[in-house]
């Protein structure tokens, strides 16, 4: 698995755990100490995530982010601009929002 392929797969574990969690407050007083199991392993999942995005970004870059940046140095580029096509829409509607 990569790195990204495990981000998403914590990320996932980490919305059901969080809805679970949220469940659970729903049937109010149980007389057991669940929350706190799921807050460190909420925690955890996030400590795991942090060091999963560390290590995607020393992943090898692949054949399009080698070309990008080949492309960037022969012209001379410094960064590309992301482009947001709901903002580029709504500045093409007078800013109206959609």
């Amino acid at each position: 698995m990569t790195p990204y392929d495990k981000i998403n797969a914590l990320t996932d574990i980490s919305g059901d755990l969080t809805d679970i969690r949220e469940k659970l407050h729903r049937l109010g007083n149980l007389n057991a100490d669940i929350d706190t199991p799921l807050y460190q392993a909420l925690y955890q999942i996030e400590q795991a995530l942090h060091w999963q995005n560390t290590l995607a970004q020393d992943e090898p870059k692949n054949d399009v982010e080698l070309w990008y940046e080949r492309m960037a140095k022969e012209y001379g580029a410094e960064r590309v601009n992301h482009i947001c096509y709901d903002t580029m829409l709504k500045e093409m509607q007078g800013g109206t929002a959609v």
